[in-house]
C-alpha cells in the first residue's frame, strides 16, 4: 500500500519538476526572444547564413530555382527570397521545421499570407508577400494580432536553432548588442 502512494508521489513530483523546467524556459525564451528583437535584420544576417551552411545545423541542397519557382519567390521580401533562391531545401538538424522551395505557397491557415516553411507539429511559418516579418501560426488563432510573431526569417531561424541545440552562444552576441543599444 504505501509503495503505491511513494510512486504517486515520485510522479506528482516529476510532474512538478517538469512545469518548472517548462516555466523556466519559457521564461528564458521570452527573454532572449525580447533582447533578440531589438537587433536589426542586417546583422543577423551573416549569423544565419553561416549557420544554414553547416552541416552540424542543417541538410540542405543548393540549386538554382527553376522559372515557376521564381515567380513564387519574387512575390517574397528580398531577405526571405535570398534563402530560398540559394536553397532548395533546408532540414535542420536538431528542429522540426522543414524549409522547401516547392512547397512555398499560400498559408493553409491565414489568408493573405504565403507559408514559407512548416513545422512537423502543423505549425506554419508564414510571411505577408513583399514583407519581412515572419509569424509561426498553427490555426487555432482567431486574428493575427495573436500570431507569434518575429522580426525576419533571421530571427526566426536564429531562436529556433538556440531552441533545438539548446546553445547560449548561438545568441549571446546578439542579446550582448541588444541589451548595450
Amino acid at each position: 500500500m504505501i509503495s503505491w502512494l511513494i510512486e504517486i508521489l515520485k510522479n506528482k513530483l516529476r510532474q512538478i519538476d517538469e512545469y518548472c523546467n517548462l516555466r523556466e524556459f519559457r521564461l528564458k525564451y521570452t527573454q532572449v526572444k525580447s533582447q533578440l528583437e531589438r537587433v536589426p535584420p542586417e546583422l543577423l544576417r551573416q549569423e544565419v547564413i553561416g549557420i544554414l551552411s553547416e552541416k552540424a545545423h542543417f541538410n540542405s541542397r543548393v540549386s538554382v530555382p527553376a522559372p515557376e519557382e521564381r515567380r513564387i519567390l519574387d512575390k517574397l521580401h528580398p531577405s526571405i527570397r535570398q534563402i530560398f533562391e540559394k536553397y532548395q531545401y533546408l532540414y535542420p538538424v536538431n528542429a522540426h521545421t522543414v524549409y522547401s522551395r516547392e512547397k512555398i505557397g499560400p498559408s493553409v491557415n491565414a489568408a493573405g499570407y504565403m507559408r514559407i516553411a512548416w513545422s512537423m507539429d502543423y505549425t506554419e511559418i508564414v510571411a505577408r508577400p513583399g514583407k519581412e516579418p515572419v509569424y509561426q501560426i498553427d490555426g487555432t488563432e482567431k486574428s493575427s494580432e495573436e500570431y507569434d510573431s518575429y522580426p525576419s526569417i533571421y530571427h526566426w531561424i536564429l531562436l529556433e536553432e538556440w531552441i533545438a541545440c539548446d546553445d547560449d552562444f548561438l545568441v549571446t552576441d546578439f542579446v550582448d548588442f541588444a541589451h548595450d543599444a
